[in-house]
């Protein structure tokens, strides 16, 4: 089944049977450099994952921490629209969010 799921849909298969104990009991394909051949495919796949994992952790803490800061300023004026609106019998200004949002792409 191995072998033909290898040929039919060309990909590479590495099979490693263990039984209950834990002990190889088989493995396909049988030559062993083939074998090595597929595990340092597998690992230097890993490896690059994990980097671009890294990198994307980095950058997300980055965004945290620009956004934090951002949450943190006192109101700027140019972040609010000209935009009032009465509430209680006094007029308030109306924060424009297409303006936030550009400030926000600017940092």
């Amino acid at each position: 089944i191995t072998y033909e799921l290898s040929t039919q849909c060309d990909i590479q298969v590495c099979i490693l049977y263990y039984g209950c104990d834990g002990e190889l009991i088989n493995t396909w394909p049988e030559d062993q450099y083939k074998r090595r051949d597929l595990s340092i495919k597998l690992h230097k796949f890993s490896h690059k994952v994990l980097e671009i994992e890294h990198s994307l952790d980095t950058r997300l803490r980055m965004f945290q921490d620009k956004l934090q800061v951002l949450l943190q300023t006192e109101p700027d004026q140019s972040r609010f629209s000209i935009f009032l609106y009465n509430h209680d019998n006094n007029f308030s200004q109306l924060v424009d969010p297409i303006m936030q949002t550009q400030n926000l792409l600017l940092f």
